[in-house]
């Protein structure tokens, strides 16, 4: 952990006092509170994010202390004064100034997620972010225009739980349960219309399937009838016979006159096929 790493040192009157890393530790977790549930959903960069355990803390580190998200109202960036501003609940106003002017200082606003006890694992800075940041299995995320359109495949594909649902250098504003139902049920809507499509799709295919095996059917009686009652004059699939020679019947073609053998042959209804000018069927 950034803050954590470094032991203090004060300069007093009565010299210096060094303070263990312990000590450092403590002081920056001091403000860490813990809760029976901590889960906690937020809005940031076009995503709707939340913690998938109640038990796991979703932490950040701000001027050498440690808030748990559940008491941070929102988290803003003002570019123009180059300031992090985090508003918790309790109406305290925190502010990282400098920040975008001091490399260093990128270093002193992290994520972590934290456990009962104020163990804490490091998840990236708030500025750079974190690719691989290892706390993105703790957290998932959906883009939200995701609800607002009909959707194009499984929902779930575009579930993210990985990194990409850390806040990265992007103004942060956490919600209320009531609104992290919302979510779930938004979520829920749109697996349930996912499914009508798919039935819908499904249906639709069946109904196409059944169209061509009852156009099937009707192909097949037509030749048996056609093949039965040959004779000159007769329409078939390829054109008007000309000639009967059985088993072969003289048709005028697209192509130009063709012996085909009756067997092959179907009613006006089914398609007539040539390839290099030899009858291949319908």
């Amino acid at each position: 952990m950034a803050a954590a790493a470094a032991t203090l040192i004060l300069q007093g009157c009565g010299g210096t006092k060094v303070i263990p890393p312990e000590e450092v530790q403590a002081r920056l977790k001091s403000t860490l509170n813990v809760y029976e549930d901590n889960q906690v959903w937020f809005r940031s960069g076009g995503n709707v994010s939340w913690t998938n355990d109640p038990k796991d803390i979703f932490a950040l580190e701000i001027e050498g202390k440690i808030y748990n998200t559940k008491d941070i109202n929102k988290i803003e960036i003002v570019e123009k004064t180059s300031e992090i501003v985090v508003l918790l609940k309790s109406g305290e106003r925190i502010v990282a100034r400098n920040y975008f002017n001091d490399s260093k200082r990128e270093w002193d606003v992290m994520w972590h997620i934290c456990n009962a006890r104020k163990e804490c694992e490091v998840g990236g800075n708030f500025y750079r972010g974190h690719p691989n940041g290892p706390i993105g299995k703790y957290l998932t995320s959906v883009y939200e225009s995701n609800f607002s359109r009909t959707p194009e495949r499984d929902p779930a594909g575009d579930i993210i739980k990985d990194s990409r649902s850390i806040p990265t250098n992007s103004n942060v504003q956490f919600l209320t349960r009531a609104d992290g139902e919302a979510v779930d049920q938004k979520i829920a809507a749109l697996s349930e219309r996912w499914a009508k499509i798919v039935h819908d799709r499904q249906q639709k295919q069946a109904e196409i399937r059944q169209a061509t095996q009852e156009q099937e059917r009707r192909i097949e009686a037509e030749a048996i009838k056609v093949r039965a009652n040959l004779r000159v004059g007769s329409q078939t699939n390829c054109g008007q016979v000309f000639e009967i020679r059985s088993p072969m019947a003289g048709v005028q073609t697209i192509v130009g006159m063709q012996f085909i053998d009756v067997s092959r042959l179907y009613g006006p209804s089914a398609n007539c096929r040539f390839v290099n000018g030899q009858y291949v069927g319908r």
